[in-house]
């Protein structure tokens, strides 16, 4: 239990911070893959632990720079759609599920999930910009620009999401 526990409080640093990037390091020195995965599959409804161990399996493909097999990726799908539908944004699951197909050039699959969470959760900054940022990635200005917009909206005292948006704008020509 009182390892279900430390797995779950730095789940929760790692979701509901928006510096979940600086925080992975926390989370990943819990438990080990193995220990990681036994409590996923001892817990398989609770959104929370399914968040953090979908985070630390994509953690440890990209960092280690390996494609998982179709099984595994399809079970890292439906993994992150379990979570977004119990209201979990995993953000840095996201961001590494996107960094995994661009590792095998297939950054549209990645977006798809990326704008489900957004149209999921329309009023959560950071997903849109997440998905902005990715959209400007692929010189796709056009989508990135409506979503920089989404993100100004929701943030209009930020110069810097204003500032993004102007250069986007420059950039593509308005």
């Amino acid at each position: 239990v009182g390892l279900l526990l430390r797995f779950i409080l730095a789940s929760l640093s790692v979701f509901h911070d928006g510096r979940a990037d600086r925080r992975l390091k926390k989370l990943s020195e819990i438990p080990s893959m193995e220990e990681a995965q036994q409590i996923a599959e001892a817990y398989p409804f609770r959104p929370d632990i399914t968040a953090a161990y979908t985070t630390l399996t994509l953690q440890y493909y990209v960092s280690r720079k390996i494609v998982p097999e179709k099984e595994v990726l399809i079970s890292i799908e439906k993994d992150l759609f379990t979570s977004l539908r119990y209201h979990y944004i995993p953000l840095l699951a996201l961001k590494r599920y996107s960094d995994l197909f661009h590792m095998v050039s297939d950054d549209n699959r990645a977006l798809q999930i990326m704008e489900y969470a957004a149209a999921r959760f329309p009023s959560h900054l950071p997903t849109h910009l997440l998905v902005a940022q990715q959209y400007e990635a692929q010189g796709r200005l056009v989508e990135a620009q409506k979503f920089y917009k989404l993100c100004v909206n929701l943030d209009p005292a930020s110069p810097e999401l204003r500032k993004k948006l102007a250069q986007l704008y420059k950039k593509g020509g308005k």
